[in-house]
């Protein structure tokens, strides 16, 4: 066995680990996201995004989906972070979504 592949085994593991915990917004952004999500599948509105409906867990699992990848690039630090970059448009179109 190479005496550098323990060595290497380590450094993947660190950045691995590094990679993760960067990848989470802080704790009080996370509790007000929480909040947030939670806010959104509980309130039985429907989310409108690029022209198509959806009911209020399609739409929360969405905005989860689209706030874990944001932080993945650690652009999502706060509360309104999420609001702002997550929350009031569509990404792809630059539509902001509508709430019936």
């Amino acid at each position: 066995m190479n005496r550098r592949w323990p060595t290497l085994l380590v450094l993947m593991v660190a950045l691995g680990l590094l990679l993760v915990v960067h990848a989470a917004p802080p704790a009080a952004a996370q509790t007000v996201i929480d909040y947030g999500l939670g806010f959104v599948e509980r309130s039985g509105r429907e989310l409108c995004r690029n022209g198509v409906w959806y009911d209020s867990k399609a739409a929360q699992g969405h905005l989860r989906h689209k706030c874990e990848r944001l932080a993945q690039h650690d652009q999502i630090g706060t509360g309104e972070d999420f609001s702002e970059k997550a929350a009031t448009k569509s990404n792809q179109s630059g539509q902001p979504y509508k709430i019936r």
